[in-house]
């Protein structure tokens, strides 16, 4: 079962600065520039943008429940996240709040890399709105993602696990 990946507002707005930053900026001074640029100037001012596709490739597409992972689509590869080990999830709009980023996009295009919360610990996130928030602890690691509807995909991977756990035993 497929499920999109919305964008919220906060990844709206934050996509849009980013964007004007990244792409604008550099482009605005390169094409306002009354003095030919030297290479290295040059190169410095256009890796904002790189930084900006970036970003763009990890952006979170959806997601698909198969019966054995959960699929993560970006704009040029899958993730896959094998359900073997889940254990519980959560609703909580909160996670993402008071986390520390340790390597990650924190909002254009995606909210998705590693972080760190006091409360819930260290976890990955694939997300797009902060309001469909949807904490999936495994044994070994956490993920938090945000599907279009978060309590359909919780029916839709229960039904999944309790399939694989039948095929399992």
């Amino acid at each position: 079962m497929q499920f999109e990946a919305p964008w919220g507002l906060h990844l709206k707005i934050m996509t849009f600065g980013g964007s004007l930053v990244c792409v604008g900026m550099p482009l605005y001074l390169t094409v306002s520039s009354r003095q030919p640029m030297d290479t290295v100037m040059f190169g410095l001012l256009q890796s904002p943008i790189l930084l900006w596709l970036i970003c763009l490739l990890l952006s979170v597409r959806g997601y698909t429940i198969t019966p054995d992972h959960i699929v993560i689509h970006r704009l040029i590869w899958v993730t896959r996240i094998p359900l073997e080990d889940l254990q519980s999830f959560d609703f909580d709009q909160s996670a993402l709040r008071q986390s520390i980023r340790y390597f990650g996009n924190g909002g254009i295009f995606a909210i998705c890399g590693l972080y760190r919360h006091r409360r819930l610990g260290i976890f990955r996130a694939f997300v797009t709105d902060t309001r469909r928030s949807l904490m999936l602890r495994f044994q070994s690691r956490a993920i938090i993602i945000s599907p279009d509807d978060p309590r359909r995909f919780v029916k839709t991977l229960l039904r999944s696990t309790d399939q694989l756990s039948r095929t399992v035993n």
